[in-house]
């Protein structure tokens, strides 16, 4: 972007298939309008500086910061046609920075979306992305992921942090997340056989 002016985005959750598809535009009706999902496209300068209000680690209402929202995961789009989110004003063309955890927090669609539960059933997350944008690993991940805990947690059975979850620390990088360390620890058995 080359506007000075600080711009922003939310994350909207949609099924589109094509950049001419009408439902494909960014649609105010279909953002997020939680401020903790808004984030500066343009994170330079005094207004860049003045954007990092939003993005600060503070507690959510209701409680206290959570530990699995530890940093953004973001997607980058381009805005269709020219939108207004509350007082800013995106145009068409402009670089939008999207917050995929904005998404998976909005409790109209997760209840308690903060929290990390593994039995939540909600097919609605974004993490793979979304019609035509969607992971095509997405199937083999998913797979995968529940093998690799299901052996972890069978084979140590009292495994557990060694630290408490607040000291875990995610990498910088705004479109991968992954942790930096994870001190575990657990009490050794012999494999079975």
């Amino acid at each position: 972007m080359t506007s000075a002016t600080s711009r922003w985005a939310t994350t909207a959750r949609s099924g589109r298939h094509g950049p001419d598809d009408a439902d494909r535009r960014i649609r105010a009706d279909r953002q997020l309008h939680q401020q903790r999902g808004l984030l500066p496209a343009v994170p330079a300068g005094p207004a860049g500086a003045a954007a990092q209000g939003p993005r600060t680690g503070r507690a959510r209402p209701g409680g206290t910061a959570p530990a699995r929202r530890a940093g953004h995961l973001l997607v980058v789009r381009f805005a269709n046609e020219d939108v207004e989110i509350g007082p800013v004003q995106i145009r068409a063309g402009d670089q939008v920075l999207l917050d995929m955890d904005a998404a998976h927090s909005d409790p109209a669609h997760f209840t308690d979306g903060e929290r990390l539960d593994l039995t939540r059933d909600s097919g609605m997350h974004l993490q793979f992305g979304h019609g035509i944008h969607c992971c095509i690993g997405a199937p083999l991940a998913r797979v995968e992921g529940q093998i690799a805990l299901e052996s972890l947690v069978r084979r140590f059975p009292g495994l557990r942090l060694s630290v408490p979850a607040s000291e875990i620390s995610h990498s910088k990088n705004p479109f991968i997340r992954s942790l930096t360390a994870l001190p575990v620890e657990f009490e050794a058995q012999r494999p079975e056989g």
